[in-house]
């Protein structure tokens, strides 16, 4: 699979520099935040023996807010061939939810992307002027409002089963719905992910905002909503058929992109959601990443 992918980016004329191995790749962890006493990590993986400034994607985990981490993102074989490609790639990890509520998480990202903006060219050798920013589900959720919020931005977005509007997820998945809806008494992580969305309050328990009384606070946290003339080109992927996050999802921030004259691009797949999607339809993601990304150079 990794011959053939490079046979493919050398023909097709994407692939930017001289193709790596995974022996030639520098790996490293790096903290970028320590916040109440929590070391909150960045994984750096960069091509060796480069001396250029290279340009850089930083990649959010997905998991609802709720669960996930650093560990093994992006999926292969996207690393491999982003790192081919000749990009370094962070892999970071931030607060969950419900220790931290949804602002202060993406504040841990907003951290994280000023930290490689301004540590990463003496850490990693990388340019603080070609930042994209990509993440899938929950992380493509975030990777959105990346748009909105560090200054500068990135210079692109790309975001697999994304969402731009968090007013969905609190769309219960059991009917019908108890009057009194039980309290949550395990541990936080899959469990709880699980009972907030089967119930329709994920809003309520991982931003601690009232859907019903809270309206503009939620609007700040939904990128459709805070889209400026600043917002980084992006790429949408996102499949027709997603389990769990809805293929509106994408249709309803492309429509906010084309309004507010965004340059974007969406690309449809018919199955899968984030790595899945990411690892069952690799081929034609990653050819239309470093398609797009390449345009970035």
């Amino acid at each position: 699979m990794r011959k053939s992918l490079k046979a493919f980016l050398i023909c097709t004329g994407i692939l930017i520099c001289p193709a790596t191995t995974q022996a030639e790749v520098n790996q490293k962890t790096y903290t970028y935040k320590t916040i109440g006493g929590t070391e909150l990590k960045a994984d750096v993986y960069s091509p060796a023996a480069t001396a250029k400034k290279l340009p850089v994607v930083i990649y959010i985990h997905g998991g609802g807010l709720i669960f996930g981490s650093r560990e093994n993102q992006p999926p292969s074989p996207l690393r491999e061939a982003l790192l081919d490609a000749g990009y370094a790639v962070v892999a970071i990890d931030y607060r969950l939810a419900p220790d931290a509520l949804a602002d202060k998480i993406a504040t841990d990202v907003e951290d994280a992307c000023k930290w490689v903006r301004n540590k990463g060219p003496q850490l990693f050798s990388i340019d603080p002027n070609n930042i994209i920013v990509m993440g899938g589900s929950a992380g493509g959720y975030l990777t959105l409002l990346m748009g909105c919020r560090p200054n500068p931005a990135p210079k692109a977005l790309v975001s697999f089963s994304g969402f731009g509007d968090i007013r969905w997820c609190n769309q219960p998945r059991i009917t019908p719905v108890p009057e009194s809806i039980p309290p949550y008494e395990g541990k936080p992580g899959w469990d709880f992910y699980v009972y907030c969305r089967n119930y329709g309050v994920w809003i309520n328990k991982v931003t601690g905002l009232d859907p019903a009384k809270d309206i503009n606070d939620i609007k700040l946290l939904c990128p459709v909503d805070n889209i400026q003339k600043s917002y980084p080109r992006t790429l949408l992927i996102h499949s027709r058929a997603d389990n769990d996050v809805p293929y509106e999802q994408a249709v309803l921030m492309k429509k906010a992109l084309d309004s507010n004259g965004i340059p974007n691009e969406m690309f449809t797949l018919p199955d899968g959601h984030s790595s899945e999607m990411i690892k069952k339809h690799s081929d034609k993601i990653i050819k239309k990443v470093l398609e797009f990304l390449k345009t970035e150079q």
